[in-house]
This record gives C-alpha cells, sequence and structure tokens, in this order.
C-alpha cells in the first residue's frame, strides 16, 4: 500500500467534507491485508494530523445497536425471548413485569433517557463531569418502575436508560451461562 498515494486520495474526500464545518475532527482508519494506515484531520485543517497523538472517542448511539444485534444472537440462540418481561431478570421486579426485553430493545418501556434532576447532579460531580448515562443504576429502574407501574404506555420513548438496563441484563444472562 501506497500511504502516500492513499492519502492523496483521502484528502481529496476529506476536504469537501470539512467545507463550512471547521469544528469537526475526523479519523479515518485503513486495513489492507496485513498494512494499517491512519489518517486524523482536524478543522479546516484538512491536512493529515501527526498519527500519533492519542484521542478519546466516544462511541455513543453505536453501541445501541451491538446491544441490540446481542440481544437478537441470543433470541436465535434460544437463551432467551424477546417476551421475557425484565422481572424474570431484575429480582426485585416481579415476574409478570409487563415491560419485555423487546419494549427495552424498541424503546417502548417507557424509562427516561435521564432525568433532569440527575442530569443537574452529574454536572457538579467530580465522578462523571462528562458521562451523565453511566450512573443510571439498576435500583433506579425498580426505582422508576414502583413509580410508574401503568408502564410500559407502548409509545416510543427514546431511552438510553432502557438500553443500558436491556445491556445489564444481557451481560448478567450470559455471565450466569458461563
Amino acid at each position: 500500500m501506497d500511504k502516500d498515494k492513499l492519502q492523496q486520495e483521502i484528502s481529496k474526500i476529506v476536504h469537501s467534507y470539512f467545507k463550512n464545518r471547521n469544528h469537526l475532527v475526523l479519523s479515518i482508519g485503513v486495513l489492507n491485508k496485513d498494512e494499517t494506515a491512519s489518517f486524523l484531520y482536524a478543522g479546516s485543517d484538512v491536512s493529515p494530523e501527526e498519527e500519533n497523538k492519542p484521542f478519546i472517542y466516544e462511541i455513543g448511539s453505536i453501541s445501541k445497536l451491538f446491544t441490540t444485534t446481542l440481544l437478537g444472537e441470543m433470541i436465535q440462540d434460544r437463551i432467551l425471548s424477546e417476551n421475557d418481561s425484565i422481572g424474570q431478570y431484575i429480582p426485585k421486579l416481579s415476574d409478570k413485569h409487563p415491560v419485555t426485553l423487546k419494549h427495552l430493545a424498541n424503546h417502548t418501556s417507557g424509562l427516561p433517557a435521564l432525568g433532569l434532576r440527575k442530569s443537574i447532579a452529574n454536572l457538579f460531580s467530580s465522578k462523571t463531569p462528562r458521562d451523565p448515562y453511566c450512573l443510571f443504576s439498576l435500583n433506579e429502574v425498580i426505582q422508576y418502575f414502583d413509580k410508574h407501574p401503568k408502564e410500559p404506555k407502548l409509545k416510543f420513548r427514546y431511552s438510553n436508560a432502557g438500553m443500558g438496563t436491556l445491556g445489564n441484563i444481557l451481560a448478567t444472562r450470559l455471565k450466569h451461562r458461563l
């Protein structure tokens, strides 16, 4: 792989991507057989930055894709069912709780994205200055459903907390299978 030629071709594409978007940072990695190349473009400077510069990336909502893919695999392997009540996996809830794994996966569980009070508290927390989602615990899920017994309403409500709960359930279920 000719890295200089590759860099020139990628730079042509990147130039139009950055037009009127000076605030963006873009990383591009290329893997060809056993060779690798990586390029970092920052702001209006469309020339690659130093390759060894460390960056931390948040993967954001792509983790929801991984979580629901794992759910699909576990359903296919008959480890669980999409119609299983979350109460089967969260001991403090009834085994017949109306919220199912499917509700968590398709954002119809009724769980909020994140509570306003929690968002404000996290702004002042030295433990989580950037990540307001990491502290939504299983106990908070239980407390939410204690206060909202009529959930799910089967209305779409984007919920990071619901997806995190699903991930927790799947991880716990797989851990018990090992």
